[in-house]
């Protein structure tokens, strides 16, 4: 259970934090679905500094959703839920990652020594 009422008070307290954005299209091509490229710039011309997930919001519209039929086991709904998480982070990722480099190019012009960036992986 969630906090009765706790995201009307926030938003209502803190409007700001609430953004409509913009989201590019999946493209399919021969059946298969393209991934968004979230190298090309930020469609919202947005950063975002912090991503707060209304988990609530995502759970129940998995379980009920409105543009097609209910899942039939735990596996379906978490598989919705883990992809609605994606398009979220996928909005948001770029953003930082190029907000990232420019401060590591501002502190080299700096003389100040950045690590190297460590690759990761997702798992």
């Amino acid at each position: 259970m969630g906090v009765p009422a706790f995201y009307r008070w926030l938003s209502n307290r803190y409007p700001k934090i609430v953004k409509d954005v913009v989201e590019d299209d999946v493209q399919v091509i021969n059946g298969v679905e393209v991934p968004v490229d979230t190298s090309q710039p930020n469609p919202n011309g947005v950063e975002f500094d912090n991503l707060y997930l209304d988990m609530n919001g995502i759970i129940h519209p998995c379980f009920h959703p409105e543009d097609r039929a209910a899942p039939t086991t735990e596996e379906e709904v978490f598989l919705t839920m883990f992809d609605y998480i994606d398009r979220l982070f996928a909005i948001e990722a770029e953003e930082r990652e190029r907000e990232e480099e420019k401060l590591r190019e501002e502190f080299a012009k700096q003389g100040i020594k950045v690590p190297k960036k460590d690759k990761t992986a997702v798992f």
